[in-house]
C-alpha cells in the first residue's frame, strides 16, 4: 500500500505543475490509481454505483485539468478522499432521483390510451413548476455565454415525451456531453428538490 505522505507529495506537485505539463498527467494517473483501489473509497450496492463512480471520476479529471479543483479541499490525501466520496454520494443520489422520475414517467405514460389523462399529480405539478418558473431561477441558471441552454428549457425538454440529447444539442448548437453534463450538475438537483417537496404537499408553487 502506498503511504499517504507519498500521495500527498504527488498531489502537491500536481497542483504546482502547468496545466499542459505531461508530468502533471503522470501525477494525476498515480492519484487516480490510488483513489480507485483505496479501501477508503465509498461504495454502495446500488446498480447505479459504477455509473456514478465513472461520472465522478470524469468530473474530477476535468476539474483537475482546468484548475477548477479547490486546493483547500483536495490539498492532501485525507481531504481528497473525503471530498471525492462526498461528490460520489451526491452523484449517485442524482442518478437515483433521475431513475425514479423516469420510472414514474414511464408508468404514467404507458398505463392509458390518453397519456395526458394518466399523468400523476406529482408529474403535473412538476410540469407547472417548470413552465411557470415563479422565481426565475430555472431560466437564470444556464451555461456560461449560452442563455438558451438553461434549466427551464432542458428540464422541460427532458420531461415526457422526452427529447433525445442529440436533438437538444443540435438545436442549441452544443455537444451532447456539455449539455448532459450541465443537466446532471445544475438541473437535476433542482428537479429533485422540487419532486421531494411535492411528495409532502400539493402546492405547485412550493418549489
Amino acid at each position: 500500500m502506498i503511504p499517504n505522505h507519498l500521495v500527498n507529495q504527488w498531489i502537491t506537485k500536481a497542483f504546482q505543475s502547468y496545466l499542459e505539463d505531461k508530468e502533471r498527467q503522470i501525477y494525476l494517473t498515480r492519484i487516480l490509481s490510488v483513489l480507485t483501489q483505496s479501501d477508503q473509497l465509498w461504495s454502495d450496492d446500488s446498480p447505479l454505483y459504477d455509473q456514478a463512480l465513472q461520472q465522478t471520476l470524469s468530473q474530477f479529471c476535468q476539474d483537475f485539468n482546468t484548475s477548477s479543483l479547490d486546493v483547500q479541499a483536495y490539498g492532501e490525501w485525507s481531504q481528497l478522499i473525503q471530498s471525492f466520496n462526498r461528490d460520489l454520494q451526491q452523484q449517485l443520489r442524482r442518478l437515483q432521483a433521475a431513475q425514479d422520475l423516469n420510472r414514474l414517467d414511464r408508468e404514467d405514460f404507458s398505463s392509458g390510451k390518453d397519456s395526458m389523462k394518466v399523468v400523476s399529480s406529482l408529474t403535473m405539478q412538476i410540469y407547472e413548476w417548470v413552465k411557470s418558473d415563479i422565481k426565475g431561477e430555472l431560466r437564470a441558471t444556464h451555461l456560461a455565454n449560452y442563455p438558451a441552454a438553461n434549466c427551464q428549457t432542458l428540464i422541460e425538454r427532458r420531461l415526457p415525451p422526452e427529447q433525445s440529447w442529440e436533438e437538444i444539442a443540435a438545436d442549441l448548437g452544443l455537444s451532447v456531453p456539455v449539455i448532459s453534463g450541465f443537466y446532471q450538475q445544475e438541473c437535476l438537483p433542482r428537479l429533485r428538490r422540487c419532486a421531494m417537496s411535492k411528495n409532502a404537499l400539493a402546492r405547485p408553487k412550493a418549489c
